[in-house]
């Protein structure tokens, strides 16, 4: 039983309280809708990609993006002005929520990392690490693809 819990947990199919980090991401305050100077200063498609894998390497358990559970099949991706995530429109700012041994996460800020050159050039990120109150990361509620698998 506690080897289908986990799996749950790994898998997205349950929902999953711990300590982690709280990262926002939002467009550069400098813009306004009359006044895109440069669309650098917006949140992209890629960006929650470079930052979701990031935490990934890091050790996150668990990653959702405004509430939406990331999975290995998770798709993030442009549609216009505003991204999707698991086929669900979201928009800036950014609330990314990742499980995991804060002190491992907060590398993510390090210098030379995509975090930290997004903040310094284009970005207004901030992070708060979770490590006196546990975040909650939902389950994955959209229906999991497996037209590749094989059976016997």
């Amino acid at each position: 039983e506690n080897t289908i819990k986990e799996g749950n947990k790994v898998l997205g199919l349950s929902e999953v309280t711990g300590y982690g980090i709280i990262v926002i991401v939002d467009d550069n305050k400098n813009v306004t809708l009359k006044n895109i100077i440069d669309p650098n200063w917006l949140v992209h498609d890629l960006d929650l990609i470079h930052i979701v894998n990031e935490l990934k390497s890091v050790g996150a358990e668990a990653i959702s993006i405004n509430g939406q559970r990331i999975i290995t099949t998770s798709a993030i991706e442009c549609d216009g002005n505003v991204v999707m995530v698991n086929g669900e429109k979201i928009s800036a700012p950014f609330e990314i929520k990742a499980i995991g041994l804060p002190e491992s996460l907060m590398s993510i800020t390090m210098y030379g990392s995509y975090v930290y050159n997004l903040e310094n050039e284009r970005l207004d990120i901030s992070i708060e690490k979770s490590d006196k109150e546990k975040i909650t990361i939902p389950k994955y509620t959209g229906v999991i693809k497996t037209e590749y698998t094989e059976t016997e």
